[in-house]
Order: structure tokens, then sequence, then C-alpha cells
């Protein structure tokens, strides 16, 4: 039985169980970084793709708490059909698989980075799978079933029911042999500390992990370059090759990585006078973003919620509105580029999500999230930049170079990617993870996690790729055992 808290298209009181608090640094409102629907936040994915790298998987001596269970090489048959499941084309990720007559010269050429592909196709996974959910013999879907909490036996060790609620006021109890939450690296932990019926600590929280090591990528503009041919334009841009829509990006290479001890750091190339071509969701105004609600709300042939307040807020930001409808009609040629980074941020025990005080409207305890980016991680981030600096002046590129600190200095610029990681990570060893090697929590005999929440580490590349192929390898695990 497939339990989905949303239904088929977004529903304001449903996204609302979504609202949080949020303390250290800033961060995105807790409901508007996840979208509670069947298929969740794919609703509004934009499809970049891309596998970790060998070098994140492995215990690097200057990162605390890294180290996964296994090493890149056992996912490489799950990753591969991944990738079918994603709809992305082969999988090749190194830019030589898709060099051809009409590939433009890279933008960066140095020995400390490596030009890479990331794949782009957005696939809506609530539409993609409704219809096979539907009609599935081994499958019942229910739609607008919120989990309140996991009911354990009296020694917390194995779960026999999860208490059920909806929006029109049935509550019901679904009782299983083995359960899975697939709800988000925010929620994952909130449903696990909220189940408190056999103990105040909540499922699996023996030792006091589940919702620390909390971590996002730090997203920042790193630099500004100048555009002087046509190449170089074009290496920033999304292009099709063979079938598949691919973009270029650069990293540090995985040599220098460990040699030099540094963080997972990864650019794109963004147009500076496009404000669709983002790389940070900060960039959104949210005029335009209240707008683009309102029209997809009405072609689906339903009544926006808080239809005054979006249009208040519609009225308040037309000229933003103005600017980035033209600009999706007419889209400028680049004479300047962005180069946004995505960093590592290393696992830290004091970023968490905790329980909050205040409480939804079926009394349980909404998520509060805390996260901290330490000096540590800004100091690598600086590493990085300064190395890719390094990079562009042995190319002869002219360049403006983000500051750390002081006015437009990235350190108060820096962002998450709404990559929520970490918060029940896998680790053999109970006292250093919330799940182990199967994705099955510690203490308990019947519950498993999936999402990005088990992640150990997270790299730079974008998660999603990593999430489907770690629930491919718990389906086949839950099939076998």
């Amino acid at each position: 039985m497939l339990l989905e808290a949303g239904a088929r298209s977004p529903n304001e009181a449903t996204q609302a169980l979504y609202e949080g608090a949020v303390s250290g640094h800033s961060y995105y409102p807790l409901r508007n970084c996840r979208v509670r629907q069947l298929g969740g936040t794919s609703s509004v994915w934009g499809g970049w793709s891309r596998p970790l790298d060998a070098v994140d998987f492995g215990k690097r001596a200057w990162m605390p708490f890294s180290g996964w269970p296994f090493l890149k090489e056992h996912l490489t048959p799950v990753y591969e059909r991944a990738q079918r499941v994603c709809g992305l084309g082969p999988y090749e990720y190194d830019a030589a698989d898709w060099r051809d007559a009409d590939a433009p010269t890279p933008l960066v050429q140095s020995p400390s980075f490596s030009e890479t592909m990331l794949q782009i196709r957005a696939t809506r996974f609530g539409e993609e799978f409704h219809q096979r959910l539907s009609a599935s013999d081994t499958v019942q879907l229910l739609l607008r079933a919120n989990v309140l909490t996991i009911e354990m036996d009296a020694i917390n060790r194995t779960a026999q029911r999860v208490q059920v609620a909806t929006l029109d006021g049935n509550r019901f109890f679904v009782s299983a042999k083995r359960f899975v939450l697939a709800a988000g690296g925010l929620e994952n932990p909130r449903l696990l500390l909220a189940s408190r019926v056999a103990s105040e600590r909540g499922v699996g929280n023996d030792n006091d992990l589940v919702g620390r090591f909390f971590f996002d990528h730090l997203h920042a503009p790193v630099a500004r370059l100048r555009v002087h041919d046509r190449s170089s334009h074009a290496h920033h841009v999304s292009r099709e090759v063979r079938g598949t829509l691919v973009r270029a990006a650069i990293c540090l290479s995985p040599d220098v990585s460990i040699r030099e001890k540094l963080y997972g750091f990864g650019v794109t190339f963004h147009n500076a006078r496009d404000p669709h071509d983002i790389f940070s969701l900060a960039q959104i105004s949210e005029s335009y973003d209240a707008l683009r609600y309102v029209l997809k709300t009405l072609a689906r042939g339903e009544r926006p919620a808080k239809l005054l307040q979006h249009a208040a807020s519609v009225a308040t930001g037309l000229d933003d509105i103005a600017t980035m409808a033209w600009r999706k009609l007419a889209t400028p040629t680049a004479s300047e580029l962005v180069a946004g980074c995505r960093a590592e941020q290393a696992p830290n025990p004091d970023s968490r999500v905790m329980l909050d005080d205040r409480l939804d409207v079926f009394g349980a305890p909404r998520a509060r999230l805390e996260w901290r980016i330490s000096e540590t991680d800004l100091d690598q981030l600086e590493r990085a930049q300064a190395m890719f600096a390094g990079a562009l002046e042995t190319g002869g590129i002219e360049f403006a170079l983000t500051p750390r600190e002081g006015e437009g200095g990235w350190a108060e610029k820096v962002g998450g990617g709404a990559h929520h990681m970490g918060t029940t990570r896998m680790h053999r060893d109970p006292t250093l993870g919330v799940v182990d090697q199967d994705c099955r929590v510690h203490g308990t005999s019947n519950v498993f996690v999936a999402g990005s929440s088990v992640f150990p580490t997270g790299g730079w590349a974008p998660p999603t790729l990593t999430i489907v192929a770690l629930a491919l390898r718990l389906a086949d695990h839950l099939r076998l055992s």
C-alpha cells in the first residue's frame, strides 16, 4: 500500500501541512521548498541529473563523518536502472561522451578541473507513474492519506501499524509487515521523532541521531566572466545531443580534490542577462512565482487558493513579471556569464531537524530546521574558488571574482539548493547512523527509509538520480529478503 499525503495536484490546505520553523543560517520557508502531492517535489524539479563521484563514497580524513558503507561501483547497476526510470539518455557523463561536430570549446581547460555533463529531463513522477500505480494488482494507492505516527511494539523494535488521517476528518490505521518512509529529508526525521507511543525519543533515536547531520548543497555566485565569442556563450546553454538534453559543467578533478583535501565543488555557467537561466531558487521573483501558480492552477480547471494574496503579489511586481515574460520570448545573447558553484557541505551533528512546539491541524508537531554552515564549509568553498580563479587566469579568460565578504560578497548570498540530505544518515555503526547499509532503521526489525535523508555525504551533484538508485536498491532488498 502506498500512502500519499497529497493528491494528484497541489492543494493549499495540504501544502500548509509543510509549514515549519527555520533558525540558524537563512533558509527557504519549509513549505516552499518541497511539494506535498503524488510525485512530490519532482512536480517542480528542474530535471538536472548526474551520479555522485567515486570520491564522494570514500572515507575522507579531511571531512568529518564521511564515508558510505559501500563504494560507487556497488551502485553502478542500479544507477543504470535509475537512468531509465528518470527517462534520461545513456549512462554517460564524461564530456568526451557527448562530443560532436557542434560541441563548443570547453570554457575552462585546466588539470585542476574536469569537464562533465549534466543530463536534463524533468520527469514528473506523479504523472509518469499514476496510471501504472492505479492499474497495479500488487499496489494499492491511497491519496490524501497523511501518516501521523508509526506505532511500535512495547520495546520499540517492531512497527505494527501507522496512524493515518485525512483533512476531511477520517482517521484509521494501516498494519503491515514492513514499512518504508519515503517522505523527504525533512519529513522522514520528523515522522520518526513524532512517533513517541513506545518511547519519548521516537523511533530509531536511541543514540540521538535522528534529524541530525542536515546538509544541503551550497549555491553561490563565485565569478562573472566576460563573453567575447560565440563559442564561450554556447558553452553554458543546454543543448540536445543524440536526443538527450545535456549541459556542461566543470568540477574539481578527483586527484586534485584528494591531494588538496577539498570538498566537492562544481560550477555551471549562466547567462547574466536571462532571469530564467538561474542556478539558485532564491533568484525567482515572488511575484512571477505567484503568477505561475495561478495560471497553472487555472489550467487544471481549479480555483487557486489565496487568490487575493497571489493577485496582490502579482500587482506589486508587474515590472519583474514583464521582464521575465519578455525574456521567455526573446532570450538575450550572453555578454556576461555568472559562474555559479554547487559546493559540498560537511555533515554536522548540530545542523538538524527537530520537532517544533507548534502543531498542525492534526495535532502533530511541525518540523523545525536549524541549518548550520560552518567556517570550514566556507573556507573550503573559498579555496575551491581560488583554484577556479587560477584556472580562468591560465586560460586568459576575463573575469571578476566575487569576494567572500563585504558588499555583494558570496558569504552573505550563499544558500541551499533545497536538497535535504543527511537527517537519517546511513552507517553500519548505530552510534554513527540512523539506518544501516540496507536502509533499515537501526534498532528496528521492519522500518526502512528511502530518499536523500540516508546520504552520509552529498558531493556536489544534484541528488535525484542517487535517490532513485537507492530506492531501486531498497526495493531489491525488500523483494529478496
